[in-house]
Formats: structure tokens, C-alpha cells, sequence
């Protein structure tokens, strides 16, 4: 970015925090990111994470995605050297290789965080990626915010899956996928995990499309979205986008799906 882009990110930042969702220094967000959709941002990546931490603070803890999918693809699980996929963008392994970051040991959907809660958000004993007991509970008990830049509600927000898990959605199950895992010590063991999978048959005849619910979380003052450069981008808060989604998907299990059903 431009620095005068840089201090309008910034400035709709703090905006964003301040007025709708009344946010202090010792906030907890979740960052899914596409940085292309910004252009060209000043001093690159480190310069993203100093406009996130001029308004969270050292107080407030940054978690994003390291997905590695590594049981999925026969490969060994490293909690600290397997490198986030690019996929997810340069920002997640910029955190998971920063000095205090913790990563999650799931050798499926992994997180990484950075700040005075980051040990705490990613303990989890459960070998379910999604639902109950699951990390997204943590998530839930600390009423975190997701930050998605650049992204879609149906390609960029993971914890959808979550709620799919608790409203227990026709069209997904439960499956176990079994590898070898190296904790922080260098530990190699047998591990396993539990994906709460799409059901292939079904989705032969349908997508996933999640923008109506994305609508009705905005509408709700939930989520708050604005264009900025080539992107769209939005706020949520967690805990009410989960009460607010799970609720939908009690009265209508395939409401995110677009299709045959």
C-alpha cells in the first residue's frame, strides 16, 4: 500500500473496532487474508501485522490458519517446521515462524497465535477438528473476531465447518485419518484425526455457497464488510456467528447449499 492507502486501512481499522463492535487493545482476531487484494503493501507483510498490532496491541493475540491437510496427504505432521501452505497466504506463515507463536497440534487443521492468549486458544486435547470440545470452542469462550481480507464467506471462513458439525448437517461425516506426528519436544508418534468430511455423492449435484448467510450476518450488524483496493473485506464477531448460523441451520440443515439438495 501506498501510505496514504496504509493510514486509510488503518484509519477504517480502528473505525471498524471502535464504533461497531466497541473493541479494546486486548482483542483476540483471527486472520484470514488474501494480501494481493491490497496491492502493493508498504514494508510487505511486516507492515500488515504493524497496522493489525497499532490497534490490538501487545495485549491482544493474532491467530490464523497453518492448515497443512497432512494426514489427507500422507505426510508426516511437524508442529514446528511443516510450513503453512501458500494457499493460505504469506501472512499465516509469517506468524507461525514468528518468535511466541504457538501452533496447535492438529495434524489436519493446525492454528498458530501470537500473544498473551495464544497458548491458551490453542490447547486442545480433542482429535476433532470441528464441534464440540473442538478449538473453535476456545474461540468461542474468548469471543475472538474474525478478520477476513480479500476473502469470500464461502471460500475463507473454516469455522463454517464448525458450525455444520454442531447443527450435525446431512452432508458431512465424521472420518478418521491416521499418520505420524512430531510435537515441539521432536517426538515422532502415531496420531490420527477426525475431519467432519464432505459427503462426495452428495456433492456431485451441489456447491457450497455461503454469501446468504453472510448477508444475514451483516444485516444482524454481525458482520461488517468494506471494499478496499481490489477486495472485499469484513469483521465478525464470533460467538454471535455462531449462535446466529447454528440457529438457520437448525431450521434448514442446507441453507449454505446451492443446488440439487
Amino acid at each position: 500500500l501506498s501510505r496514504k492507502c496504509f493510514e486509510i486501512y488503518k484509519y477504517w481499522w480502528n473505525k471498524t473496532f471502535d464504533i461497531f463492535f466497541r473493541s479494546k487493545k486486548k482483542d483476540v482476531v483471527l486472520v484470514h487474508s488474501s494480501l494481493l487484494s491490497l496491492g502493493k503493501i508498504e514494508n510487505n507483510v511486516e507492515g500488515f501485522y504493524k497496522a493489525i498490532r497499532d490497534v490490538i496491541g501487545e495485549e491482544g493475540t493474532i491467530i490464523v490458519p497453518t492448515f497443512t491437510y497432512s494426514f489427507r496427504r500422507n505426510e508426516v505432521f511437524d508442529q514446528l517446521q511443516s510450513p503453512s501452505p501458500k494457499q493460505l497466504g504469506p501472512f499465516s506463515e509469517f506468524i507461525r515462524t514468528q518468535d511466541y507463536s504457538i501452533r496447535s497440534q492438529n495434524p489436519l487443521f493446525s492454528f498458530s497465535a501470537n500473544g498473551p492468549l495464544a497458548k491458551k486458544l490453542v490447547k486442545c486435547d480433542t482429535k476433532f477438528c470441528f464441534g464440540e470440545n473442538s478449538i473453535f470452542r476456545n474461540f468461542e469462550k474468548e469471543n475472538i473476531k474474525i478478520f477476513g481480507l480479500g476473502i469470500t464467506y464461502t471460500t475463507g471462513i473454516t469455522s463454517f465447518i464448525h458450525i455444520e458439525k454442531l447443527a450435525k448437517v446431512p452432508y458431512r461425516f465424521d472420518k478418521k485419518f491416521k499418520g505420524y506426528s512430531i510435537d515441539k519436544l521432536g517426538n515422532c508418534k502415531k496420531d490420527f484425526a477426525i475431519h467432519f468430511l464432505k459427503k462426495e455423492s452428495f456433492f456431485n449435484n451441489n456447491i457450497t455457497c455461503r454469501e446468504a448467510i453472510g448477508k444475514i450476518l451483516e444485516i444482524s450488524n454481525i458482520s461488517k464488510s468494506i471494499k478496499l483496493g481490489s477486495g472485499n473485506h469484513f469483521l465478525i464477531n464470533f460467538k454471535q456467528m455462531v449462535d446466529k448460523t447454528y440457529d438457520i441451520l437448525s431450521k434448514d440443515p442446507y441453507f449454505m447449499i446451492k443446488g440439487k439438495k
